[in-house]
């Protein structure tokens, strides 16, 4: 007896086949009603197109991140083996996804396995887009899958150890940057770094330490319109797959060290200040660092200067003071500038400010004129009055605003600043 499937059934059956994978698929964008800088982890970070899904991304999720997002847990983007649909991660020009440098004892590994990896091009290159303390990048090649790893053109990516895995591969467009500070391991001869631009401003990947790897995988790792040299350091917090390899031939013969080897960039909220203090491990014509503060972790603007230490091979240690520091998030980073005028970006350091907004008294005591605290642009409510209550002066103004009361009688007076939902009082003499 003969058995006939309707068509209709064997069409239902090639549907359910060819979509499988495309099911349970959640999408997240990066929450703008939570200040940036959100952890990765925590649900507050993220919005849900379906309340469904669960709170934070899993492997085969959709996620944009169009914000500074902290990576603080380690994290798989992967895709269906049949190569019809994949998990995907995108940062944007707007975006960015880093470790905390206020917890540089903590390490994570961002793996993308039959994912997708986007990080879209910017204008100029300039702070990293990603940096991480592991990529591992796993069947990514394209033409075998839709999975890919790209770096758009300009961007700029960080990575400690770099893990090229069975046809693991990177697009790099047109001046995207790959700064490997430690090792590069390939485990298969099919690892790929290539880049993708025709245009006159290749990419750059930079290995500051050694090749690792099985069966000669360094081979034919570096392809397309690509600058790439190495440093060819000896560095063992990469764990290889297989002893050190000969690099291939036809890197950059002018490679050199970056400028700065920078192995912690920390920021501390003081009671009236914050403390920053970073750290390197070599220096090769280190002019100066600019410490730059930023109030949405986008728009950095200049606080002052440190004296680099030029070159040395020992490192050297620095410290900042913000003594008018930003009330609530500020976000902080620096601008490493060479003798010869070429700069480099630190990753960015994150820090809420507990302390209550204060102002400051010249000449004191004696005051002729009080300096209202500086702030993220919001409005600072004032109002100084006497020891018996009596008002003699109120406002509503920016941060930074200085008050004459030159016209005020002498005597004591109290001071009451309102800002941010924080609210402080002081006292001063007008003599």
């Amino acid at each position: 007896m003969k058995t006939f499937l309707s068509p209709l059934f064997i069409a239902l059956v090639l549907l359910l086949a060819g979509t499988q994978t495309a099911l349970g698929q959640c999408r997240y964008t990066t929450n703008t009603e939570v200040p940036p800088g959100g952890n990765f982890s925590e649900a507050s970070t993220w919005t849900r197109t379906d309340e469904t899904c669960p709170p934070v991304p899993t492997s085969f999720s959709i996620i944009t991140i169009d914000r500074p997002v902290t990576f603080n847990q380690d994290f798989t983007v992967s895709g269906s083996t049949n190569g019809k649909t994949a998990g995907s991660m995108t940062i944007t020009s707007a975006g960015s996804l880093t470790e905390n440098p206020l917890t540089p004892t903590q390490h994570f590994t961002l793996t993308i396995d039959h994912g997708i990896l986007t990080i879209d091009a910017v204008a100029n290159r300039s702070v990293p887009r990603l940096n991480v303390s592991v990529l591992g990048v796993n069947y990514t090649q394209r033409g075998i899958f839709v999975a890919k790893a790209n770096i758009g053109a300009n961007s700029t990516v960080n990575v400690n150890c770099l893990m090229l895995g069975n046809q693991g591969g990177i697009e790099l467009g047109s001046n995207a940057m790959l700064n490997i500070a430690a090792n590069i391991d390939v485990a298969t001869g099919n690892g790929s770094i290539v880049g993708t631009s025709s245009s006159s401003q290749p990419a750059e990947a930079r290995i500051a330490g050694v090749f690792t790897g099985i069966n000669g995988g360094t081979r034919n790792v570096f392809s397309g319109n690509l600058k790439w040299c190495m440093v060819g350091g000896e560095f063992s917090s990469c764990i290889p797959t297989g002893p050190v390899q000969t690099p291939p031939a036809g890197g950059d013969p002018a490679c050199r060290p970056l400028p700065v080897t920078l192995v912690s960039f920390t920021a501390q909220a003081q009671p009236t200040s914050v403390k920053l203090n970073w750290a390197t491990a070599t220096e090769l014509n280190n002019a100066y660092f600019e410490v730059q503060r930023s109030p949405d972790g986008q728009a950095f603007a200049a606080l002052g200067r440190v004296q680099g230490a030029g070159t040395t091979s020992t490192g050297a240690a620095y410290s900042f003071t913000d003594a008018r520091p930003l009330t609530g998030a500020a976000y902080y980073r620096l601008r490493q500038v060479d003798h010869d005028g070429t700069e480099a970006f630190s990753a960015v350091a994150a820090v809420t400010s507990s302390s209550k907004p204060e102002a400051t008294f010249f000449p004191n005591p004696g005051s002729t004129a009080i300096t209202l605290p500086s702030g993220a642009g919001q409005l600072i409510e004032y109002r100084i009055y006497t020891t018996t209550g009596r008002t003699i002066l109120t406002g509503r103004v920016a941060g930074g605003t200085s008050l004459d009361v030159q016209q005020i009688p002498v005597g004591l007076y109290l001071l009451e600043l309102s800002t941010d939902g924080q609210r402080n009082v002081q006292r001063f003499v007008r003599q």
